[in-house]
């Protein structure tokens, strides 16, 4: 198959700063969302709305990730050397999720059923089973098991697994294509993106899960594709002479306000499945992070590519993945840590407790762990 566009230059010259400081934003926005759903912070109805609507963020993630990649590997083969992409791939997210995972499996509560052996025997085999898909990242298939243990917090690391073992051959298939079939590809897996909701609105009895159209892996692979088609697109406009329009830091204003305005009204309009915004959010989320891509100057890039978000960035994976010990000791704890931590009946202060510990132990999990373990597993194997 003949491609109509010709790149001449190896695109990845420096990194994308204003895509690293997205990373935190997402996940901050996720976590405000989960301190949210725990302990309500009684904020005013639209910021509320647009809070409650945090798991958008993981649409975020999943369409950056396709971006990242594919702009990272579009001059490169990762199909010729399909270990080497997935031993680095490992590398970059296993050690600070098994360390999480250990940290947190005092609070994997199974109920047991019958107090008799048999009883017991199953409550054992079921325990051990659900640790053994999280330790192999295939929890996501199971949409049952979304509630156990941190699977509401990382479920998301399986469905990334997914996409990183079919990324090189998506990149393969999409790599040669003409700008204008990208472009009509796109469409398609816009329109794939909005079936989860509305198969979860529609009147099918039996209803399906929840956890079903919001995490299994099959169902968010349009988010990811659409990341990497995007990234395809910006390289190869990116070869092209700039034509006079309305420039990127103004679009990726218009667009951000256009979908937290959309949220702050409309969010709870629908039944509470966050996937149902897709049709609103997905191709706005496509357009930031593109336009993200893009701006280069400016005030706004000078705010996204300051310093301190992009290390906000660089351990906003260790962010994601840390809040989960502070959210769950204290929604464990928390009447017994009001009387000794009177402070933290107050639910903003609370928020900004837990806010303050995920940050500080991010920070200290990705220069004392992540980053360190990436390098030597990838030197090592």
């Amino acid at each position: 198959m003949k491609s109509s566009k010709i790149v001449t230059t190896a695109m990845v010259k420096t990194e994308l700063l204003p895509l690293t400081s997205l990373r935190f934003i997402s996940a901050f926005w996720v976590f405000l969302f989960h301190v949210n759903s725990r302990w309500p912070l009684d904020l005013p109805g639209p910021i509320d709305n647009i809070i409650s609507q945090g798991p958008l963020g993981m649409s975020i993630f999943f369409i950056l990730s396709g971006f990242v990649l594919g702009y990272t590997y579009f001059n490169k083969e990762p199909i010729r050397d399909y270990r080497a992409f997935l031993i680095k791939r490992f590398a970059r997210i296993y050690p600070v999720y098994i360390l999480i995972s250990i940290l947190t499996l005092p609070f994997l509560v199974i109920p047991q059923v019958g107090a008799d052996a048999i009883g017991t025997i199953a409550y054992l085999l079921t325990y051990l089973l659900v640790v053994i898909l999280n330790v192999f990242l295939l929890q996501a298939w199971l949409p049952s098991l979304f509630n156990y243990w941190i699977d509401g917090g990382t479920w998301s690391l399986s469905v990334e697994c997914f996409f990183y073992v079919l990324f090189p051959y998506i990149l393969f298939v999409l790599k040669p294509l003409s700008l204008d079939r990208l472009k009509k590809l796109l469409l398609i897996f816009y329109i794939l993106s909005l079936i989860p909701g509305l198969v979860f609105i529609s009147p099918l009895v039996p209803k399906v899960l929840f956890a079903t159209v919001y995490a299994l892996p099959i169902y968010r692979l349009s988010e990811f594709i659409i990341g990497v088609i995007i990234a395809i697109i910006f390289i190869t406009n990116s070869d092209r002479p700039a034509a006079k329009s309305v420039p990127d830091r103004y679009k990726l204003v218009l667009v951000t306000i256009g979908l937290l305005t959309y949220l702050s009204i409309y969010a709870k309009a629908v039944p509470q499945i966050y996937v149902i915004h897709n049709f609103v959010a997905i191709p706005a989320i496509a357009a930031i992070v593109y336009y993200c891509a893009s701006i280069s100057k400016g005030y706004l890039y000078r705010i996204l590519a300051n310093r301190t978000f992009v290390v906000l960035g660089k351990i906003s994976y260790s962010f994601y993945l840390v809040q989960s010990i502070p959210l769950l000791f204290i929604e464990t704890n928390y009447r017994m840590l009001v009387q000794y931590v009177p402070f933290i009946a107050d639910r903003y202060l609370l928020a900004f407790a837990i806010f303050s510990i995920t940050l500080l132990g991010s920070a200290i999990t990705y220069y004392a762990i992540e980053n360190p373990l990436r390098k030597f597993i990838v030197k090592l194997i």
